[in-house]
């Protein structure tokens, strides 16, 4: 029960599936999750605030959230699996800036409402990057990364003006640009 968690400064994992009464996760006193961290299915989950969570030591996937509007984990450093924000057709905002390393795959896509993706001090993606799919996304700032392991791929944002990678040197695999309408040279 996700009540029994309020206190916790240490989790095991946390698994928050398809529920529908449950409209605010607020953890504030979570510094560290030690394998993964899933919010999938919950249709009335409007808000997700982490203030001090710092380390997922597996996967953090957040999935097919209808109602969901904002994540908030500006303490977040590491995810040590796939960092997955997928099919929240209502989810505006993402704010983890202090992110710094994900070591499996960074997947953004089919988030209708999204319009920024910014992680302002990532510095490494041990497999893929994927933004795809995102219908109001304008922005995707990534300024301190620099290695994507596997390949790199941002296709189909429609309203995409501007992607920063000011340090990038390395992607491992294929870089895939396309059908982003409004992006610029």
């Amino acid at each position: 029960d996700v009540q029994d968690s309020l206190g916790c400064t240490e989790l095991d994992s946390l698994h928050v599936l398809q529920t529908s009464d449950l409209g605010t996760l607020s953890l504030p006193h979570l510094h560290s999750i030690g394998r993964d961290l899933i919010l999938y299915g919950n249709t009335g989950l409007r808000q997700v605030s982490m203030p001090d969570l710092m380390d997922v030591g597996g996967q953090l996937s957040i999935e097919q959230n209808p109602a969901l509007e904002t994540v908030s984990m500006p303490q977040l450093m590491d995810v040590s699996g796939s960092l997955q924000i997928q099919d929240n057709s209502l989810l505006v905002t993402v704010s983890m800036p202090d992110l710094m390393d994900v070591s499996g795959s960074l997947q953004i896509q089919d988030n209708s409402l999204l319009v920024a993706a910014v992680f302002s001090q990532l510095h490494h993606i041990g497999q893929d990057l994927h933004v795809v799919q995102n219908g109001e996304l304008f922005l995707v700032s990534m300024p301190q990364l620099m290695d994507v392991s596997g390949s790199l791929q941002i296709q189909n944002n429609p309203l995409l003006v501007t992607a920063v990678f000011s340090r990038l040197d390395h992607i491992g695999q294929d870089l895939r640009v396309v059908q982003n309408g409004s992006l610029q040279e």
